[in-house]
């Protein structure tokens, strides 16, 4: 596990939904994310459910937690002003990992390299 820049991780989908679907989370509006993100409820470093696992693809690295990447990165434009840097937990996963070479087959949808 590493911490990045979330402005350094890449999207593996062009677009997400704004609501989780499974999970812990499923139901909740990611914008109620972003806002407990600004107010301190919650912390990108501490938070488990906010550990993003990713894959390094052509010298990148592409998260497989798109809507939580996109809150973090949401959260980041917040603190533009103050200069601020949002890091991230990234847990890079090896490609002979369990389902990460199929996970990421099935989720790399992007035309705009991630961004």
């Amino acid at each position: 596990e590493c911490r990045m820049p979330v402005q350094s991780l890449h999207f593996t989908h062009d677009s997400i939904s704004r609501v989780y679907r499974h999970g812990p989370q499923a139901g909740s509006d990611l914008e109620a994310l972003v806002e407990d993100l600004r107010t301190g409820r919650v912390d990108p470093l501490t938070h488990e459910n906010l550990v993003l696992k990713a894959v390094r693809y052509q010298g990148k690295v592409y998260s497989l937690n798109n809507r939580r990447l996109w809150a973090l990165q949401q959260h980041q434009l917040l603190l533009m002003s103050r200069n601020a840097t949002v890091l991230a937990r990234v847990r890079v996963l090896p490609w002979t990992s369990n389902g990460v070479l199929k996970r990421f087959s099935m989720a790399f949808d992007t035309n705009f390299d991630g961004e």
